[in-house]
């Protein structure tokens, strides 16, 4: 088993770094050919096409380099301490950049790079926030699995959650289709229609054609439910396979190891989530630090999630303790749930506020406001995780 995942760390990386480019390519493509796309919609395509490229390249190559060193028997080298500052800095000067430039045409060739950094910095910042945290622990945490699970959080667990999630999403809305077909086939018909629109223009959808979409019970229970309980299980279960994945090539790591793959397998999820869903933080350029911020919020989350899900892996598969292992697998899932779930909240009740007024809207706003304190509480607590966890396994 440990020579047959070196080698097809091997090939998988070398194939992750030809296919990365090759497939920027062909969605820039499908994406511009024909259409007629606003600038920022063009902006916006650039970046993912960019970060998809950057992605497979950067990782393919790391992890083929990472099987090829654990094929040939080399000394594996110390992770090392991280230095979070010099990570901090330079996503500080991205977003300061970034936000300056932000909008104009002629920064509209830069403007992708600034989005692909401001995706992949603040979860590199967790990660050596982790490390630094660790202190001298670090030192007896061997690279190769860690750069591993940074591969595999970027490439094969957000591969293979796209496509389980893109099945399941296709498969509750079917379900809600039908239903909603049953209950109310105008509202069937201007959902189709806001989705034909969106197709054919690639431009978001007016608010007032979605509120009375999102104001459906049924709908709502939809969206909450693949946000709060389909996603994290899904997402968790999978890049969590990091730690399987290395006790499987061989290794016997202790729990700092444990956490802190699991903690780079949930680094590696962050950028590629951050490039794919932060790209629509180009169409609003007055705020598009800000939200850049709120996107690297939820990385912090993910690498804090799957650091507990690796966390838990090592206390199943190295140390026998299966309780302990299945109460940090529900921990991670619990906090990535929460984290969708206010989220989803905050999502609907702004759809639904958007142009109305009255008591409803000041409640929902109220409510939005709520929720918004909660995030940050919760985000505090996980960059306090991040730090605190590893500091107290050193010990």
């Amino acid at each position: 088993m440990r020579d047959f995942i070196q080698v097809f760390s091997i090939i998988g990386g070398v194939a992750a770094a030809i296919a990365g480019p090759l497939l920027a390519a062909l969605f820039a493509g499908l994406s511009l050919w024909g259409r007629d796309v606003e600038r920022a919609g063009v902006t916006s395509v650039a970046s993912i096409a960019l970060g998809v490229a950057a992605v497979g390249v950067g990782l393919g190559l790391a992890l083929a380099w990472a099987g090829w060193q654990a094929l040939r028997g080399a000394v594996d080298r110390p992770m090392g301490r991280g230095r979070w500052g010099l990570w901090l800095v330079l996503f500080a000067g991205v977003l300061l950049v970034g936000q300056g430039v932000a909008g104009r045409a002629a920064a509209a060739a830069i403007m992708p790079l600034l989005q692909v950094a401001a995706s992949a910095l603040p979860a590199l910042l967790c990660l050596s926030i982790a490390l630094a945290a660790a202190g001298r622990g670090a030192d007896l945490v061997a690279r190769r699995p860690a750069l591993g699970s940074l591969a595999w959080g970027g490439l094969g667990g957000t591969s293979l959650a796209l496509a389980v999630e893109l099945a399941l999403i296709v498969g509750a809305a079917i379900i809600v289709g039908v239903a909603l077909q049953a209950v109310d086939p105008a509202l069937v018909e201007r959902l189709l229609a806001v989705a034909q629109e969106l197709q054919q223009t690639g431009r978001p959808p007016d608010l007032s054609d979605l509120r009375d979409v999102v104001a459906s019970p049924l709908f709502a229970l939809g969206v909450l439910g693949l946000l709060g309980v389909v996603a994290p299980l899904v997402e968790e279960s999978l890049k969590g396979l990091a730690v399987p994945l290395v006790v499987a090539a061989g290794g016997r790591p202790d729990r700092l190891a444990g956490f802190l793959c699991g903690v780079a397998a949930g680094a590696g999820f962050a950028i590629v989530e951050g490039i794919l869903n932060g790209a629509m933080a180009l169409g609003m350029t007055d705020s598009w630090a800000g939200l850049m911020i709120l996107r690297g919020a939820a990385g912090a989350m993910h690498c804090l999630a799957s650091g507990l899900s690796g966390l838990g892996w090592q206390a199943i598969l190295v140390e026998r303790r299966w309780l302990a292992g299945i109460g940090l697998g529900l921990l991670a899932v619990s906090l990535h749930g929460a984290w969708n779930i206010s989220v989803g909240i905050i999502g609907l009740s702004s759809l639904q506020a958007a142009g109305t007024g009255g008591a409803l809207a000041v409640a929902q706003l109220g409510m939005i406001g709520a929720l918004t304190l909660f995030m940050g509480c919760l985000w505090l607590a996980v960059v306090a995780g991040l730090a605190l966890i590893p500091w107290r396994l050193v010990l």
